[in-house]
């Protein structure tokens, strides 16, 4: 095993590993790309490497986009990726009082450490955390998918009932098209949705095109006093941080909700951040200042982000089943090369298994100096005009919206859906419920109808002989009482 990881240190691994850092980053941080649509551009240069070399290169490119997503939330409030849209919750108001600085800090320390947490027991437990991910069937999948659209509800929005609204109308946007038996569900005889929501129009959309509607009431991003002389930026950078050192429970916490959330298959960074962010608010004494700019709120979400890294490519490497979009891609990358992901991986290819977690660690590494170096010359955006911002974030999303399918129809998606969004927001009707309940509303669909057709007449038999289903259906019920109660409390307090 030494010399696996020797060869990585030693090798033109490093080359590839800070190109695909380079690449993670700016695909993180642009609205409508992610690590996915970053590894898919890159996959074509990977057909002629080795398999590890490959392998090297597009773990870089996962880890730094998520760190990378983090940073356009914090200064624009559009999140780079579905992950970092928590990340806006706390962050952006950091940055509105002028605290950009510790935030993107808060954003860098919370990642590498996340990363650093989850690597680590993707190493020393790649045996042991295979065995609770296999006791994941449909029941238990369902149920997960549903919880996670819970946690999104109780993460925004001041009025419970609203944003159970908001969850359950994008849990009935989330079943058009293709049902799990084959039959075709509300799609008005359109071809495009088939398939169901384009996912990447709806987050374009729904997270990041409504934004630029409030920015073009603008002048700048942020009020130009706000700037800062580099020396103290800098500063303020490494004071975020080290901010995360003094945080040691909320960044291991979130780290751990990261990778156990991570392994699930069908969940990944977007549900481990939610999940995340609504346990350390749960658990704070000052749970009523989040979304005002709280520094937990920050590394809640970002620690679990970039953990849930290790425990998706857990799942995806010993059991075959992608624990995310961007897993499922890696899967493909191997199967390229001829290796099929499953229980025997470690055993014939422990090279390829051992050199790729080596890459992760020292992905991490650049992704931390390259992050401070981003940040470090991020802030020149604050002092351009909306005017300018404005059309060049909008053609971003364009772009972004039509490069998926090559269609038109999906950028007329996204504008619809930008539309909808900022009435929503208007009328105090959260819109990320709502993206996150059309996320998991296929995976609870699917497994659902699996689980029917599994059991039938004995569906509710088979939930109470579920250990890992009355446990979550358990979680569900408190997190709605409490989000109520909390409402409840709050309104007295009025």
């Amino acid at each position: 095993m030494f010399e696996i990881i020797m060869d990585v240190f030693l090798s033109k691994h490093i080359i590839y590993i800070i190109f695909g850092t380079m690449v993670g980053m700016f695909a993180g941080a642009m609205p409508g790309l992610s690590s996915g649509t970053g590894i898919i551009m890159m996959l074509p240069l990977t057909y002629y490497m080795d398999v590890k070399l490959a392998m090297s290169f597009l773990v870089a490119i996962y880890v730094s986009a998520m760190c990378g997503g983090g940073l356009t939330s914090i200064y624009f409030n559009i999140p780079g990726t579905p992950s970092s849209a928590i990340t806006a919750i706390d962050g952006y108001p950091m940055a509105q009082k002028g605290k950009y600085g510790e935030a993107a800090g808060l954003i860098i320390g919370a990642s590498f450490f996340g990363g650093l947490i989850s690597f680590s027991v993707l190493f020393y437990s790649i045996s042991f955390l295979s065995e609770f991910a296999s006791k994941f069937g449909p029941l238990e999948l369902f149920f997960t998918a549903f919880l996670g659209m819970i946690c999104a509800v109780g993460v925004k929005g001041k009025h419970p009932y609203k944003s159970l609204v908001s969850g359950l109308f994008g849990f009935l946007l989330g079943t058009i098209g293709f049902s799990p038996t084959g039959a075709a569900r509300a799609t008005f005889n359109m071809i495009e949705l088939l398939d169901g929501i384009p996912f990447i129009p709806l987050l374009i959309g729904m997270l990041c095109m409504s934004e630029v509607f409030r920015l073009a009431d603008r002048k700048f991003v942020l009020k130009k006093e706000k700037k800062e002389k580099k020396e103290r930026l800098i500063k303020r950078i490494f004071s975020g941080i080290f901010y995360v050192f003094k945080k040691p429970f909320c960044t291991f916490y979130s780290s751990m909700i990261g990778v156990i959330v991570g392994i699930i298959p069908g969940e990944g960074a977007t549900m481990a951040s939610f999940l995340s962010y609504t346990r350390v608010k749960a658990s704070s004494k000052n749970k009523e200042e989040f979304g005002s700019g709280i520094p937990e709120g920050v590394i809640a979400s970002e620690a679990a982000n970039n953990a849930s890294i290790g425990g998706g490519l857990l799942t995806s490497l010993l059991l075959g089943i992608p624990g995310t979009a961007t897993c499922a891609i890696l899967l493909g990358a191997l199967m390229i090369h001829g290796i099929q992901a499953g229980p025997m991986l470690v055993v014939r290819h422990k090279d390829v298994v051992y050199s790729l977690i080596t890459s992760l660690y020292i992905a991490n590494i650049f992704m931390l100096m390259f992050a401070i170096i981003v940040t470090y010359y991020f802030d020149v955006f604050i002092s351009v005009p909306t005017e300018y911002l404005v059309p060049l974030i909008a053609t971003f999303c364009c772009l972004g919206s039509y490069m998926v399918r090559n269609s038109m129809v999906d950028v007329w998606f996204m504008f619809f859906l930008s539309v909808l969004a900022f009435v929503m927001e208007s009328n105090e009707y959260p819109a990320l419920p709502l993206v996150v309940a059309i996320v998991v509303a296929p995976i609870a669909d699917a497994e659902l109808i699996r689980a029917i057709q599994i059991n039938q007449n004995r569906i509710i038999s088979a939930i109470f002989s579920s250990p890992i289903s009355l446990i979550l259906i358990g979680l569900i019920i408190l997190l709605i009482v409490n989000m109520f109660k909390s409402q409840s409390k709050s309104s007295k307090a009025r």
